[in-house]
């Protein structure tokens, strides 16, 4: 797991999110299943938004 301190002060307050690296691997695997969805989403809405830009362009 990596550790980042912004503040130099504050490197004794660092406190884990995850208590383990296996409660971290878990939170990666089920965080990319939803952002895949997420993001399909995302190219669905953008695919269809393009459509009706070209839609317009040509009538």
């Amino acid at each position: 797991m990596t550790d980042m301190v912004i503040v130099p002060d504050l490197a004794g307050e660092f406190v884990p999110a995850f208590d383990s690296e296996e409660e971290y691997a878990q939170f990666r695997e089920e965080f990319s299943e939803e952002m895949q969805e997420v993001l399909l989403e995302q190219s669905r809405a953008r695919a269809r938004s393009e459509e009706e830009i070209r839609r317009k362009r040509v009538f």
